[in-house]
């Protein structure tokens, strides 16, 4: 699998971290699409002083409002304290705040603060324009069948959840 900030190199469709070549069906498909995403989504979130698991419960709470720190470990599948140790972060920085249950005093609500909505919303448009400035760079000719294959990578996607 990818590290963050790793060279891939899409002339060869190779990763300098990994040495590995990608082969149409092959276990280094799916990894070099990862390792993409994953690539962009952390020149993002450094720049912010956030990492991965961070941004997905800023995107968890923009989506799904309210949630409790079980909802999250959950969601994310860590233990509860690692969602915690997750969520001190946030709350340091100002993007989710913590607030008592009034049905259960020993539960805590987790909501994104509107400074975190603002930093989801950020992230959706630069992550966008990010996307466009990509899919400019590939070769015209090239560009519809990319975006054939991703729409069947998101159709793929959607009947799997």
């Amino acid at each position: 699998m990818g590290f963050p900030g790793e060279i891939l190199h899409p002339g060869s469709l190779r990763s300098k971290a990994e040495g590995s070549y990608l082969v149409h069906g092959g276990p280094h498909e799916t990894d070099f699409v990862f390792s993409l995403v994953r690539i962009v989504a952390d020149y993002f979130l450094r720049s912010r002083g956030l990492n991965f698991p961070r941004m997905m419960i800023l995107f968890r709470l923009a989506h799904k409002g309210q949630c409790s720190v079980s909802d999250i470990s959950h969601h994310m599948q860590i233990s509860a304290p690692g969602a915690s140790q997750l969520l001190d972060k946030l709350v340091e920085v100002g993007y989710v705040s913590r607030a008592e249950n009034n049905d259960d005093r020993r539960m805590r609500n987790i909501e994104i603060t509107s400074k975190g909505l603002a930093l989801v919303q950020e992230l959706k448009k630069e992550h966008q324009q990010k996307l466009i400035t990509l899919m400019e760079a590939v070769p015209l000719q090239e560009r519809e069948q990319l975006r054939k294959s991703l729409e069947t990578l998101n159709r793929i996607l959607r009947s799997m959840q």
